[in-house]
């Protein structure tokens, strides 16, 4: 029950962001998505295929009407294309458009940014691309997380990795106060946890809106294994919270 709370959780922030969608489509199919007055304006359509995460849809659109300014038309949440491309990992798509003229570092409404989508899809291929044409990989979403926050959370080592060999911040601080650390060890994910630390996560004893440090966090999810990690990489077993807790409760 707690790792599906958790990755409830995760999507939920990632919904802030805008990186997946807060309520389902309304569009599900290709075949709804050409479907009637839809289909005799071609911007609906794209904006729809952009909702559905229909990455076939755009190619068709894109080499049926490349000189319709698609790329620029986005979902009502600030969503492109590229950003769907990024998701899916669909890099031929992704070359297609920025070749189209889409903007890299385009952002939804809510500061998501295709690096972020990559890193939710977690395709390295993709992010190097991207990171090779000029996009950012410090970007901040409104709910404060980054594509580090996002691979640390959802357990994506290899995209952390990455991340972090092209100097993308460590240590943020999203709206609750969390680390991307403190993400990945609130999920039990002891992979990116030890990446963090191994990587010098100076945000070892952060703490979040209400006291807690990561450790408290791995303590009270019974996660030995991530409280070994803590402490080895020196973590304060003395901090307390807002409540007067320590890591192991009362003192």
């Amino acid at each position: 029950m707690v790792s599906v709370l958790s990755s409830l959780r995760v999507l939920f922030l990632c919904s802030l962001a805008g990186l997946v969608p807060a309520t389902a489509p309304a569009i599900a199919s290709a075949a709804q998505l050409t479907g009637g007055t839809a289909a005799r304006d071609p911007a609906i359509v794209w904006q729809r295929a952009i909702a559905a995460d229909d990455t076939e849809v755009l190619a068709s659109m894109l080499a049926e009407h490349p000189r319709a300014g698609l790329v620029e038309t986005t979902a009502s949440n600030g969503k492109t294309a590229l950003m769907v491309a990024a998701k899916a990992a669909d890099l031929d798509l992704a070359r297609d458009l920025v070749a189209s003229g889409a903007q890299i570092d385009a952002v939804t409404v809510t500061g998501g940014t295709a690096m972020m989508f990559a890193a939710l899809g977690e395709r390295v291929d993709v992010a190097l691309w991207l990171h090779e044409h000029g996009a950012r990989t410090d970007a901040v979403g409104s709910n404060g997380w980054t594509a580090v926050t996002i691979a640390a959370a959802r357990g994506f080592a290899p995209m952390l990795q990455w991340l972090l060999s092209v100097d993308a911040p460590a240590a943020s601080i999203d709206v609750y106060g969390y680390t991307p650390l403190m993400r990945a060890v609130e999920n039990g994910h002891e992979d990116t946890t030890a990446i963090l630390l191994e990587a010098g996560a100076e945000s070892l004893d952060h703490q979040d809106e209400f006291g807690n440090t990561a450790l408290h966090h791995a303590a009270r999810s019974n996660r030995d294994d991530l409280v070994a990690l803590l402490l080895a990489a020196g973590a304060n077993e003395t901090i307390t919270n807002r409540d007067g807790q320590g890591p192991y409760g009362s003192d």
